[in-house]
C-alpha cells in the first residue's frame, strides 16, 4: 500500500513540477513579447526625432526631407468609420478656394491587414 502512496506522490510532484515549467514558459514568451514591443518603441522614437509633430485626433508625423505623413493609430481606431472634410483655411478669391470654402468630405475606416509575426 506505502507504494501506491508513493508513486501517487510522486506522480503528483511530477505534475507539479511540469505545471510550473509551463507556467515559466508561458512568462518567457510574455516576457520576450514586453521586450519585442519596448525596442519597436525604441526604434520607432529614433526614426521620429527630427519629424514635425502634429496633434489631433490621430497623432501625425511629417519627415522633413521628404515631406511623408505618418500616422499613430491606436489600436481600438482600427475597424471603425470616420467622417473626414476638408476646407480652406486661407485662398485667393479668383481661384475660387477663398477661406472657409469646402473642397471635399467623405467616409473612410482603417483596417489591419498584416499578420503578426510568431
Amino acid at each position: 500500500m506505502s507504494k501506491i502512496k508513493t508513486n501517487i506522490r510522486l506522480l503528483i510532484l511530477s505534475m507539479s513540477l511540469m505545471a510550473m515549467s509551463i507556467v515559466s514558459a508561458e512568462e518567457e514568451i510574455i516576457v520576450a513579447e514586453v521586450e519585442e514591443a519596448e525596442e519597436v518603441k525604441e526604434y520607432i522614437q529614433d526614426l521620429i526625432k527630427d519629424f514635425s509633430r502634429f496633434e489631433g485626433f490621430f497623432e501625425v508625423y511629417q519627415d522633413p526631407e521628404t515631406s511623408d505623413i505618418y500616422l499613430v493609430i491606436e489600436e481600438e481606431q482600427l475597424n471603425k468609420e470616420f467622417i473626414y472634410f476638408a476646407h480652406v483655411i486661407d485662398g485667393v478669391v479668383a481661384s475660387r478656394r477663398n477661406k472657409g470654402s469646402y473642397l471635399d468630405n467623405g467616409i473612410f475606416k482603417i483596417e489591419k491587414y498584416c499578420q503578426q509575426r510568431s
